[in-house]
């Protein structure tokens, strides 16, 4: 994949969250800091649990 395809790829997929961002980002306006669950919250998503390593 050339450069020029990548950014351009990140810009349609910045556009499409751009919603998600700003939430996040007034949230953080909000409250200063932000846990993970929190900012999930605030985009609309699902915030995994925290990866455990192999079993």
């Amino acid at each position: 994949m050339s450069w020029t395809t990548a950014c351009r790829i990140a810009d349609l997929m910045l556009s499409m969250l751009w919603p998600q961002v700003e939430a996040v980002a007034t949230g953080i306006d909000a409250h200063g800091l932000l846990t993970g669950d929190q900012a999930a919250e605030l985009a609309g998503a699902t915030n995994p649990p925290p990866y455990a390593g192999p079993d």
